[in-house]
C-alpha cells in the first residue's frame, strides 16, 4: 500500500471518528431550550404545589424518540407526580400522580 494510500485512510478514519462524536454531542444538547428552572414551574403550577411543599423532586434529561425532554418527579406529604415535558416548547408529554 503506498503512502498516499495509507494517509487518506488515516483521514478518512479521522473524520470518521470526529462525524460520531458531533452526531452524539448534538444527540445530547440540541433541543433544550427551557432551563432545568423553567420546566419545574411548568411541573409546579400544574400539580398546584410550591417548592416549599416538597418533600423531594428529580430531573432528568431524556429523550422520546428524537424529542429532547425534561422527566421530572415531584413528591409531597400526600401525592407524588411525575412528568415529561418537551424541553423545547414546555408542553407536558405525559403526567402521572399517585396519592399515598
Amino acid at each position: 500500500m503506498t503512502v498516499s494510500k495509507k494517509f487518506k485512510i488515516g483521514l478518512m478514519s479521522v473524520l470518521v471518528v470526529i462525524l460520531i462524536i458531533l452526531s452524539i454531542y448534538a444527540y445530547n444538547n440540541l433541543g433544550y431550550t427551557l432551563s432545568s428552572k423553567e420546566a419545574y414551574q411548568i411541573a409546579y403550577q400544574n400539580a398546584g404545589v410550591a417548592s416549599k411543599d416538597l418533600l423531594s423532586k428529580s430531573f432528568e434529561k431524556g429523550r422520546l424518540g428524537l424529542k429532547a425532554t425534561y422527566h421530572i418527579t415531584l413528591k409531597t406529604e400526600t401525592t407524588d407526580y411525575s412528568y415529561t415535558i418537551d424541553a423545547s416548547t414546555g408542553s407536558i408529554m405525559q403526567r402521572q400522580f399517585h396519592e399515598k
